[in-house]
């Protein structure tokens, strides 16, 4: 649909609910209604698994989301039409608050809502951002996908945060620089960020001999290297300037490098910047002498230790 406020121009692309009876359920998904938009989707058993988003069991909804709206161009196949962000999504459908506009007494019902703010909607003629889909790890077998199911998925959303931040100058989660940390506070853009890092890093040094995220031991990933361990903790941003925070865990390991009392093997520090583009890794090591220097470029790095405090 051109517009997704209840217009009759319908293009059924192949679902034969809308062929048959001339419209969906989904027509006023971009249609604002004091201040918030309304979004639906045909599931099965009318639900979301929102658990698999990180809410609790018994959570009703999950705040903070970002929705990605896919339909079938006439031409070009599955393509973006636009997208919530900071969307609540709710675990059951909702009970309609709007009448379908030619059919009265027909209530639309509805999975998702957002600010009108945060929902944006692509004219016709931009929805060009094709979604490879209908075969294994990608989109078209479910009417909601979750795009981390995947690591094919992983490279077209690096694209589409690209695209992202293109389509919405100022509106951007992460403001695109080209200089600078490239961070950002949003928790979901910084979550790519960091999958997208540590896919790098992996393609680097690989093949993978043991991952440690979960472990919580002050870095993230263990390498073999002429018969040594290789320890590396993985940083990522989406500027181009090598820049990284680092957590009072991770700074206790790096104060061990620091003073020589590392045990567990060589450390790296490894910061990827550009992290939805190049992808360039910078693999830093310290010695006394040099300080932080990056091996594969020669430029050297400070560590500016901050004062925090946590007041219960």
């Amino acid at each position: 649909m051109p517009h997704y406020r209840g217009e009759a121009d319908v293009h059924p692309g192949g679902f034969d609910y809308v062929s048959i009876n001339g419209y969906g359920h989904e027509l006023l998904n971009f249609d604002p209604l004091n201040g918030k938009v309304f979004g639906y989707v045909q599931t099965r058993n009318a639900t979301v698994n929102i658990t698999r988003l990180g809410a609790k069991p018994d959570d009703d909804f999950l705040d903070g989301v970002r929705i990605i709206f896919i339909s079938t161009h006439e031409t070009h196949g599955p393509v973006v039409i636009g997208w919530y962000e900071n969307a609540r999504v709710w675990r059951r459908k909702q009970p309609g608050l709007r009448s379908i506009p030619t059919h009265p007494e027909i209530k639309i019902d509805y999975q998702f809502e957002a600010s009108a703010d945060n929902a944006a909607l692509l004219p016709v003629s931009q929805r060009l951002l094709a979604v490879p889909n209908r075969k294994k790890g990608f989109p078209g077998q479910s009417p909601v996908f979750f795009p981390d199911e995947s690591d094919e998925m992983r490279t077209w959303m690096r694209k589409f945060e690209k695209y992202f931040e293109e389509k919405m100058p100022g509106r951007v989660t992460a403001p695109k620089k080209a200089k600078g940390s490239g961070r950002s506070n949003d928790a979901e853009h910084n979550a790519l960020v960091e999958v997208s890092a540590i896919e790098a890093v992996i393609a680097l040094l690989g093949p993978l001999h043991r991952d440690r995220q979960p472990d919580n031991c002050g870095w993230d990933l263990e390498f073999e290297r002429s018969g040594k361990r290789l320890c590396v903790e993985v940083k990522g941003n989406s500027g181009l300037t090598p820049r990284a925070e680092v957590s009072p865990n991770e700074y206790r390991t790096i104060l061990e490098v620091m003073e020589g009392r590392f045990t567990d093997g060589e450390y790296r520090l490894a910061i990827v910047t550009d992290a939805f583009g190049g992808r360039k890794v910078h693999l830093f090591g310290f010695t006394v002498d040099k300080g932080w220097v990056c091996e594969r470029t020669g430029a050297s790095i400070n560590a500016t230790e901050r004062v925090a405090a946590i007041f219960n």
